[in-house]
């Protein structure tokens, strides 16, 4: 009986030595793939697979399991909080470039997480602001261009223009910008071609003007001899989109015509606010 109990704690003292080292193995296997999970990011997964571990509050296992649970946490807060500051930093100086970018260099675990929500929600707060900032700088280039204040239209455009892109926006822009040119070569073609022919008869009413000859054209405006013998100076701005057009009809010839028209149909754009629409 003696031998007997002895073997069979000998039998016993095995069993449970091979059920430590199973157990202590698959940990380790446990462990290799949780620090795999945790230098992709994949941080809740692998403090899930963790908790799940059948055997992680075996004596033997329980302090290993606590260090490498408190090692993944570490990791995840280091990680979460870099990006946390650099979105703030982003945020701040509203660097929407740099937002996109921290975006989209999140690796796959965090797609759809909190992580990706917050930073989408920085770039959607921004572009929205921003649109707003460049609706109001097509307006003021807009009014500019209605003025014909050319020089403040290149201005005001100047900086703002490559945040804006390929956008509606933009080509609203790069289209207020193009009218300025044109309206600025027609005033001098105007002068020149009148200054070449001769005065010419407008049939109409420019202002209250009726039927007067154009006499001359500058960047003030056009000079009018009107009924009577007296002359007048209309600035460009008080002339109306259809009357500049019947005067770019009287004096051009083809091509000049459709730039002058196609800048005109600009202005007019811009004086009724529908450009961009």
């Amino acid at each position: 009986k003696v031998r007997a109990k002895a073997l069979y704690d000998r039998i016993d003292e095995t069993l449970k030595l091979r059920l430590i080292q199973t157990i202590e193995q698959n940990f380790t296997t446990l462990r290799i793939e949780l620090e795999k999970l945790r230098d992709e990011h994949n941080y809740e997964l692998a403090l899930d697979r963790l908790d799940k571990f059948k055997d992680n509050k075996y004596p033997t296992i329980v302090g290993k399991a606590d260090a490498l649970r408190n090692d993944i946490i570490k990791a995840r807060d280091a990680y979460l909080n870099g990006i946390k500051r650099r979105m703030d930093t982003a945020v701040v100086s509203k660097d929407l470039a740099k937002l996109k970018e921290l975006r989209n260099q999140l690796p796959p675990a965090l797609l759809g997480t909190v992580t990706e929500n917050g930073i989408a929600k920085a770039i959607e707060v921004i572009e929205n602001e921003r649109q707003i900032e460049q609706r109001l700088v097509i307006k003021a280039v807009g009014i500019a261009l209605t003025k014909w204040d050319f020089a403040k239209v290149t201005n005001l455009a100047r900086a703002p223009r490559a945040d804006m892109g390929d956008t509606a926006d933009g080509r609203t822009l790069d289209s207020y910008v193009d009218a300025a040119s044109k309206l600025k070569l027609m005033c001098v073609l105007l002068g020149t071609q009148l200054e070449k022919d001769g005065k010419r008869r407008f049939r109409g009413t420019l202002n209250r003007w009726v039927d007067p000859d154009l006499l001359a054209a500058d960047d003030n405006g056009l000079q009018l001899q009107i009924l009577g013998g007296g002359t007048a100076l209309i600035k460009w701005s008080e002339l109306k989109p259809d009357s500049l057009k019947a005067i770019a009809q009287l004096i051009f010839f083809r091509n000049d015509l459709d730039a002058a028209v196609a800048a005109i149909d600009i202005l007019a754009a811009a004086k009724t606010g529908d450009q961009g629409k």
